[in-house]
């Protein structure tokens, strides 16, 4: 079982991020950010 928080990035198109962070249960906190 790994840490209740992770960190996820993933590129939802080119030159965009998305940044999402796993507060634990269904909530994630999710903010773009442009490279």
């Amino acid at each position: 079982m790994h840490s209740s928080t992770e960190n996820v990035s993933e590129a939802t198109s080119p030159g965009k991020w998305r940044y999402c962070i796993n507060r634990g249960g269904k909530r994630r906190d999710c903010s773009y950010v442009s490279m």
